[in-house]
């Protein structure tokens, strides 16, 4: 948030893959809010999460009296063992004073393999933006079966950085 120079950040955890051209996300308006995230999943209801976003993947406006006072929150902060997006939770959706209005990513946006998985029905028909490996990391080309397979392509596509053209894989 202290990256005023900048118009737009967009964070990414290094499990999700950009799929397309991310530059309809970067250009969104963001007017009332300072970070854009999708709802996360609950593994034991398989359910999204109404109190948590997911914060692999998060479109952020710099700000920074909203770091400000996130620096200042965080001194607060006592259950340091959940992490950082239990922590941004609580900052933008759980607390009456959040620092910005938070702004909802669409599935087709950031397509959450969990969502994949638990929540079918949620899914786009086509592929999200950027496809986010929070449940299933490919460690091996001979794992790659089931429903999984595509998404595990995808990633086996990108794991020698070397072979890297510019252009991304048809699904």
């Amino acid at each position: 948030f202290s990256l005023v120079q900048y118009r737009r950040i967009l964070f990414l955890d290094a499990d999700a893959i950009a799929t397309r051209s991310l530059a309809p996300l970067l250009s969104r308006p963001m007017i009332h809010s300072c970070i854009a995230a999708a709802d996360d999943i609950k593994y034991s209801t398989r359910t999204f999460a109404q109190n948590e976003f997911n914060s692999g993947v998060m479109l952020i406006r710099p700000n920074s009296s909203v770091f400000s006072q996130l620096i200042s929150r965080l001194s607060q902060y006592r259950t340091k063992s959940r992490g950082g997006q239990h922590f941004l939770s609580l900052s933008f959706l759980n607390a009456s004073d959040a620092p910005c209005q938070r702004e909802q990513l669409r599935v087709s946006e950031h397509g959450n393999l969990a969502v994949f998985s638990w929540r079918p029905q949620s899914w786009p028909t086509q592929t999200p933006a950027i496809v986010h490996y929070t449940i299933y990391k490919p460690s091996r080309v001979q794992y790659c079966t089931g429903k999984y397979r595509q998404w595990c392509m995808l990633w086996m596509h990108y794991s020698n950085m070397s072979q890297l053209d510019g252009t991304f894989p048809s699904l």
